[in-house]
């Protein structure tokens, strides 16, 4: 019997991926959030609000958080096609593919095994329906269900909500409302479960996931993140937000959030075009991000200096801009012992690196030269971040090279 073939979409640039830095996350106590105490005991106080880049963001949770996601929710910007002017649609749609098949692959590893994605499409974006095919290809992900607004509730019910929490001056046209999201986390998800938002727009899932009981992770690049998302969730924290699903649920407040930024890339160029580290990284960034791109779980050790952190119980790494010599090494050699083993990354040394049957001695930042994309911030889904439109065939270069006799 001949054996089924599976159908694959294909699209210009298909095989083109970025190679993304995973950066580390740095908080802002000025901007986090948090009740002033307890009011219940199912009150999460450890949610997350990042803003930057979704794409890095993504990366940047991808080593604390695979397999512990259990839904996923965007509502991506399909609306691109005023953006591409300058583009045919062919271009256009292996564009946006590719921008998001990178982000639906890092969703799929944050995924926990019965963990789902949901995407918004509406009735104007129906030529994006292509993504379902492409969606079956990133292993797991199935495709799509549809309800009335009867049941979920439609723009017009979510911009009053906005205009509830923000007036009639909200700049969002195509909000989505509180009891759509609840449906989504009442199959999805139990309390206390994670959720995930990397296009967090107005701030509903995490609004709703808040006072449904669930713990929740969102991204968002756009100043709205401050001006309408930060007020929205202190709403909820303080009880100041009667709208949406809050009586539905009982809410009466309570929890918070850490607000994190991205890092900005750990290596810079200097005057002369050479990769150095950033300067504006301190020893514990420098340490963090290491630890991140060496694959070792951060955790510093308040009584042994060179433990900065483990990828086992035995394994360690050592962050260090110091230029070591061989004594120096020779000592670490013998406080790590012959039961332990450390992976030592510092700007010199000077001396034999195989001498030490226990240490792994590396130099930075040329160990981490070649991993990825250095000095990359924006991968969003934004016309001017996007490749040069190829020139028509046959078109004259005005400025190339004159054409010989």
């Amino acid at each position: 019997m001949a054996t089924k073939q599976k159908l694959e979409l294909t699209w210009i640039g298909k095989e083109n991926r970025p190679r993304l830095e995973p950066r580390i996350l740095l908080e802002d106590p000025a901007r986090s959030y948090h009740a002033a105490h307890r009011v219940a005991e199912r009150d999460c106080f450890d949610n997350r609000l990042i803003f930057g880049d979704n794409l890095l963001a993504l990366k940047a949770l991808e080593a604390e958080f695979t397999g512990k996601v259990k839904c996923v929710f965007i509502d991506p910007p399909y609306n691109t096609g005023s953006a591409f002017t300058h583009y045919d649609d062919g271009v256009e749609h292996s564009i946006w593919l590719s921008l998001m098949r990178d982000r639906l692959e890092i969703i799929r590893r944050l995924l926990s095994e019965d963990g789902s994605l949901w995407i918004t499409i509406d009735d104007n974006e129906c030529h994006y329906l292509n993504i379902v095919r492409f969606l079956d290809e990133v292993e797991g992900f199935v495709p799509w269900t549809w309800w009335p607004h009867e049941e979920v509730g439609h723009t017009d019910e979510a911009k009053k909500e906005m205009h509830g929490l923000f007036g009639k001056a909200d700049p969002f046209l195509t909000p989505k409302p509180e009891r759509l999201m609840q449906r989504v986390l009442h199959i999805a998800t139990n309390p206390g479960d994670l959720v995930l938002d990397s296009f967090a727009g107005s701030g509903t899932t995490g609004a709703v996931a808040h006072k449904m009981g669930r713990r929740w992770i969102m991204v968002e690049l756009g100043e709205h993140c401050h001006t309408h998302i930060i007020p929205r969730l202190k709403k909820v924290i303080d009880n100041d937000d009667p709208g949406g699903i809050t009586k539905a649920v009982g809410w009466k407040g309570g929890g918070g959030f850490r607000y994190y930024r991205l890092a900005p890339s750990l290596l810079e160029k200097d005057t002369w075009g050479n990769w150095v580290i950033n300067h504006d990284y301190n020893a514990a960034m420098l340490t963090e991000a290491l630890c991140k791109l060496e694959g070792f779980s951060y955790a510093p050790s308040d009584s042994v200096y060179w433990q900065h952190g483990h990828s086992t119980e035995r394994d360690f790494v050592y962050v260090t801009t110091a230029s070591l010599t061989h004594e120096q090494l020779a000592q670490l050699s013998d406080e790590v012992g012959p039961e332990r083993s450390l992976l030592v990354l510092c700007t010199s040394f000077r001396a034999r690196a195989d001498l030490y049957s226990n240490l792994t001695v590396k130099k930075i930042p040329r160990q981490v030269l070649s991993r990825c994309e250095w000095g990359h911030d924006d991968y969003s889904l934004r016309v001017e971040n996007l490749p040069s439109a190829p020139p028509t065939p046959g078109q004259m270069d005005l400025f190339g090279p004159e054409e010989l006799p």
